[in-house]
């Protein structure tokens, strides 16, 4: 191996990751690439961006590398925890709202083996339950974890708590028929704007006409 290719391979790898920060692997090998951490029409990527390069087209930088790699429970929950990553969004009510894979309840979804083996899943786990596993411990039988902000996208550990099935089901009924009338009263407010502007502008028409009677 020659000197220049030494001095290639120690170089550090030109991919900028979701931080801003330049990523830490050794350049492996180089793509013609015009976006984020190009230069002159490429990009030198370390193994696992050139992975993604190959794979995707580009180097995949909103995808942290971290993530593809062998973690334990613990340090998966806390990459995914980290904003920085793109997994939660911190609202002003301090709900950690996922930007993944939701159920159509708004549920957040896993997708982890080492997730899943920890929280007595095969696959999936959703992400309120594998917050509690995280920070309290096994969920018992027979509760289930609740969201005291009826938030259900939100995985903040302090927004939950454990219920029974049917106090849970009872406060998501209460949730509905709230959002039902929520909803309506969101018709009526819209139906009632219609109404305001219709009668401003026969007000208007009829200002203009004993304008134009007076001229």
């Amino acid at each position: 191996m020659t000197e220049r290719s030494n001095r290639y391979r120690k170089q550090k790898c030109w991919a900028i990751m979701p931080d801003g920060s330049q990523c830490t692997g050794t350049r492996r090998s180089s793509k013609p690439w015009t976006g984020p951490g190009s230069r002159d029409g490429k990009i030198a990527l370390c193994n696992g961006h050139n992975t993604h390069f190959l794979k995707y087209g580009e180097p995949r930088t909103h995808v942290p590398l971290k993530a593809q790699m062998p973690m334990t429970f613990e340090k998966r929950v806390e990459h995914y925890m980290n904003p920085v990553h793109g997994y939660i969004q911190i609202t002003p009510y301090k709900c950690f709202e996922w930007q993944r894979t939701k159920l159509r309840a708004g549920y957040g979804l896993v997708n982890s083996k080492v997730v899943a083996e920890r929280c007595g899943t095969k696959n999936n786990v959703q992400t309120h339950r594998m917050m509690w596993v995280y920070k309290n411990g096994p969920i018992p039988d027979g509760m289930q974890v609740h969201h005291n902000c009826y938030n259900t996208s939100c995985c903040n550990p302090d927004h939950l708590e454990l219920a029974t099935g049917m106090e849970n089901n009872s406060d998501a009924g209460m949730v509905r028929h709230l959002r039902k009338r929520y909803a309506m009263l969101l018709v009526e407010n819209r139906d009632l704007k219609k109404l305001i502007k219709k009668l401003e502008r026969q007000v208007a028409k009829e200002k203009n006409r004993n304008q134009q009677s007076r001229a």
